[in-house]
C-alpha cells in the first residue's frame, strides 16, 4: 500500500561572451566564448530511486585575419570544444530506506545497493541499473591556416588544418538483482508468491555485474588543401580544387579488440584470448601490449579531388555543375568499434543464477544483500568485440547539374539533376552466420562452431546510391508574398541504411539486402509561402485606418508550409530463420515468399486492407524469402502547417509580437505502414498508427 510522489528535475543554463576588435586597417580579430549546463534526475521504478544524465561543455572560437595587400589575406581559426555526457543510476540510499520503512533488509549497508532491482512477474517495474559516460570529457582543438591570393583572373586558396581529438570515458558498468516470486510462494503452489516479497526479504535470485575500467583515447586529423577559382571570361567561371586528408588511428589505453584473422586459425576455439590484441599491459595476466596502441593500420589514400563550373550564356539564365569527393575520416562508428568498453582484457563481470528459488533462506552459495556478488573470477575471453584492423575510410561522391532561370515578376525557376554515391560505408555484419543450409545443426556450419550467435563486425563493405531530378520555383519577396515550391523525384538505395541500430540479412550475399533506404521517399512536393496582408498602415489598402483599428485589423501575416509526399518503403517479414543461418535478428530482417501480386489489378487500397495478405507465404526451409527489400510503399502523406502573426508597437522601444501556429491544420489523418510480418496473422496489411493529429500553439515575445 505504499503510495509515494516523485517529481523529475531539469536545470539548464547557457551563456556565451563574444568580442569583435579592429586592431588596424589590416587586423582584425573575433572571440566567442558559449558555456553550457543541463542535468535531469527523474524517479525510477523503485521509490526515491533516481536516475541522472547531464550535459555540459564549452566552446570557443578564436578567428585573426591578416591583410598583407589588397591581393593577399591570411586567415587563423581556432576552436576548442569539451563535452561531458554521463548518465546512470543512483545507489538506494536513506531516501529509499526511509520511503519503505525499517522492515527491509535492516542490515545492507545504505548507498550498496543498486537500484536496478528486477521484479519477476510483479505488478511493480523497475528501470536497469547503469551508469556509463558518453564523453567524461571529450575533448577537441581545431587550427585551420588558410592563405588566399588573388592573381589575375586567379583566386588561389591553400591551407592546412589540425584537429586533436581526445575521448575519455570514466569507470562504467551495469549491475542488477533479480527476485522471483517463488521465494516466498507456497512450495508446489505457483502464482502464490510476489516478486516484490521476494525483494524485501533480502534474497536475490539472481545477481550480474560487469564494469570497465577507465580509458582514454585520442588521435590527430591532418587536412590539406589547395583551389583555383579562374575566372575564365565574364559568363564562365571554373573552379578546382584537391584536399587530402590524414587521420591516425585512435591510440591510448583500454584499447582492444579481436582479430579476425587471428579467429580463423583456430576455428574450433573455445577461449579466444588467443585472439585479442591490446596497446598495454594486460592487466589480467600481466602480459605486455602485443600490439600497436591505435591496433589500426591507417588509411593513407584519401586525396579528395573538387570541381565547380558556373556559365551564363544569357543575362537571365545560368547553367551550373560541380563534383566533390568527401571523406569521412573519424566516424563514431569507428571510434567506437576500436575504443568499445566491456572488452577482454579490460572489463569484469560476473553472473550467478538459480538461487532462492525454493523459499527464503541461504542456498549454496548464498546470496544476500549484504552480499550480492560473489568473488570475481577470470573467465575465458569470449568471442567479441571483433575489429576490422585494416579498414578503409568511407567517402562519398556528389555531383550535380542545373540551369536556373530568372522569369518575370521577381520569378527563379531552378532544374537540377543531383546525385551522389556513397563506398566503403560503415556495415554491420553477422560475422558467424551460417550459411543457407537444410535443417540440422546450425553451430556445425558457422565459421565458428562454438562461438554463438551474436558477435557483429562493422566492416567498410557499404555502398549507396542517389539521383534525383529537384525542381524549385521562386518568387523572391514583392509586394508583400514571396513563395517558393520545391519539387523532388528521386531514388536512393543501399545496403544498410543506419549500421546503429540495423544489419544486413545474409552476411554472404550482400545484394540480398540491396534496394531502397528505409528513408526514401520517392516523390516530394513541399510549398512554403509568407504574406504579408494588404491592410493597415503602410499597406496597399486601408492605409489611413486610426491607430485602434489598426491595431485591431491591419499588419497581419500568414505563412504556412505545405508537405505533400510519397509513402515510406517496407518489406513482408516472415519473422523466421527459414535459411537456418543462425540469423540472431531473423526476426526483423528476413523476408517472405511473394507468389503472387501484392496489389492485383482492381484492388482498392483500403486502411483495413493495404495489400493482399495471400500473396506471401514463408519460404521453404533452408531458402532465403525471395521478396526485395523494401518493394513495397506506405499510403501518401499530407500536411499544412499554418501560421498567422502580428507585431504591436507599443512604445517606440516596446513593442509585442502574437502568434497563433496551427501544425497539420486540417487535422488531416495521415496513416502509417501497414502490419508487415506474417506472424501478426489476421492484422497482416492492416494500417494500425497515425501519424500526429493537429496541434495548435498560441505565444507571446515581447521587445525592448
Amino acid at each position: 500500500n505504499l503510495i509515494l510522489a516523485q517529481s523529475t528535475r531539469l536545470d539548464q543554463d547557457q551563456w556565451g561572451v563574444r568580442m569583435d576588435q579592429n586592431i588596424s586597417d589590416r587586423q582584425r580579430l573575433f572571440g566567442r566564448v558559449s558555456m553550457y549546463d543541463a542535468s535531469r534526475r527523474q524517479p525510477t521504478g523503485l521509490p526515491a530511486s533516481v536516475s541522472y544524465n547531464s550535459n555540459t561543455g564549452a566552446n570557443i572560437a578564436v578567428n585573426y585575419a591578416f591583410i598583407f595587400s589588397p591581393t593577399l589575406l591570411y586567415e587563423f581559426a581556432g576552436g576548442y570544444n569539451r563535452a561531458t555526457i554521463p548518465f546512470g543510476n543512483e545507489p538506494l540510499g536513506q531516501d529509499f530506506h526511509d520511503a519503505v520503512g525499517d522492515n527491509y533488509a535492516p542490515e545492507v549497508p545504505l548507498g550498496f545497493l543498486p537500484s536496478s532491482q528486477v521484479l519477476t512477474g510483479s505488478r511493480y517495474t523497475t528501470a536497469s541499473y547503469v551508469f556509463y559516460d558518453l564523453a567524461n570529457p571529450d575533448d577537441a582543438f581545431q587550427f585551420n591556416n588558410s592563405l588566399k591570393k588573388i592573381a589575375g583572373k586567379h583566386t588561389i586558396n591553400m591551407g592546412f588544418n589540425l584537429l586533436y581529438w581526445r575521448h575519455n570515458v570514466g569507470v562504467q558498468g551495469t549491475s542488477n538483482l533479480q527476485y522471483s516470486p517463488l521465494t516466498t510462494g507456497l512450495p508446489g503452489f505457483t502464482g502464490t508468491g510476489e516478486a516484490l516479497a521476494s525483494f524485501y526479504t533480502g534474497y536475490p535470485t539472481q545477481t550480474n555485474y560487469g564494469f570497465g575500467v577507465p580509458k582514454r583515447t585520442y588521435g590527430n586529423i591532418y587536412v590539406g588543401f589547395l583551389g583555383d577559382t579562374w575566372k575564365a571570361t565574364r559568363q564562365l567561371t571554373v573552379t578546382l580544387g584537391l584536399q587530402y586528408v590524414y587521420a591516425t588511428p585512435p591510440r591510448g589505453n583500454q584499447v582492444s579488440a579481436m582479430d579476425v584473422d587471428l579467429a580463423r586459425t583456430q576455428p574450433l576455439a573455445s577461449d579466444f584470448t588467443f585472439a585479442y590484441l591490446w596497446g598495454e599491459t594486460n592487466p589480467i595476466t600481466n602480459a605486455p601490449a602485443n600490439a600497436s596502441p591505435g591496433l589500426l593500420e591507417p588509411d593513407r589514400n584519401n586525396f579528395a579531388p573538387r570541381f565547380a563550373l558556373a556559365y551564363s550564356p544569357f543575362t537571365n539564365t545560368s547553367i551550373r555543375t560541380g563534383f566533390g569527393l568527401f571523406y569521412d575520416y573519424n566516424t563514431n562508428l569507428i571510434q567506437n568499434n576500436n575504443a568499445r568498453g566491456f572488452a577482454y582484457p579490460f572489463a569484469v563481470s560476473r553472473a550467478i543464477t538459480g538461487q532462492n528459488l525454493n523459499g527464503v533462506g541461504p542456498s549454496n552459495p548464498a546470496i544476500t544483500l549484504d552480499e550480492p556478488y560473489a568473488p570475481f573470477v577470470p573467465s575465458r575471453a569470449q568471442f567479441g568485440n571483433p575489429l576490422d584492423r585494416f579498414r578503409r575510410d568511407p567517402y562519398a561522391m556528389n555531383w550535380n547539374f542545373g540551369i536556373e532561370q530568372l522569369l518575370p515578376a521577381n520569378m527563379l525557376l531552378a532544374i537540377d539533376y543531383v546525385g551522389s554515391g556513397g563506398r566503403k560505408l560503415s556495415t554491420n555484419v553477422q560475422l558467424n552466420q551460417a550459411p543457407v543450409g537444410a535443417a540440422g545443426d546450425i553451430n556445425a556450419r558457422r565459421p565458428w562452431p562454438n562461438a554463438g550467435t551474436n558477435p557483429f563486425i562493422i566492416k567498410q563493405i557499404g555502398n549507396s546510391n542517389y539521383h534525383s531530378l529537384q525542381v524549385k520555383l521562386e518568387r523572391r519577396f514583392s509586394g508583400g508574398l514571396t513563395f517558393r515550391n520545391s519539387f523532388t523525384w528521386s531514388r536512393t538505395l543501399d545496403y544498410d541504411s543506419d549500421p546503429n541500430s540495423a544489419q544486413v540479412s545474409y552476411t554472404y550475399n550482400l545484394r540480398y539486402s540491396y534496394g531502397p533506404a528505409t528513408f526514401h521517399i520517392p516523390i516530394v512536393n513541399v510549398t512554403s509561402f509568407v504574406w504579408q496582408m494588404p491592410f493597415g498602415r503602410g499597406r496597399a489598402m486601408a492605409n489611413n485606418l486610426n491607430r485602434f483599428a489598426d491595431t485591431i485589423i491591419g499588419g497581419w501575416q500568414v505563412a504556412g508550409i505545405v508537405n505533400l509526399r510519397a509513402g515510406q518503403p517496407y518489406h513482408i517479414l516472415s519473422g523466421l530463420d527459414t535459411g537456418n543461418t543462425g540469423n540472431s535478428i531473423a526476426s526483423s530482417t528476413e523476408r517472405a515468399d511473394v507468389i503472387s501480386s501484392p496489389v492485383p489489378d482492381g484492388f482498392t487500397q483500403t486502411r483495413e486492407h493495404w495489400f493482399d495478405p495471400n500473396a506471401f507465404v514463408v519460404p521453404r526451409s533452408g531458402t532465403l524469402g525471395n521478396m526485395a527489400r523494401n518493394a513495397l510503399y506506405g499510403p501518401a502523406f499530407q500536411n499544412v502547417d499554418v501560421n498567422l502573426s502580428k507585431n504591436f508597437q507599443l512604445k517606440e522601444r516596446l513593442g509585442l509580437e502574437f502568434r497563433a501556429e496551427f501544425f497539420n491544420a486540417f487535422n488531416h489523418t495521415n496513416f502509417g505502414n501497414p502490419n508487415s510480418t506474417l506472424a501478426n496473422g489476421a492484422l497482416l496489411g492492416q494500417i494500425t498508427s497515425t501519424f500526429a493529429a493537429r496541434d495548435i500553439q498560441f505565444a507571446l515575445k515581447m521587445h525592448w
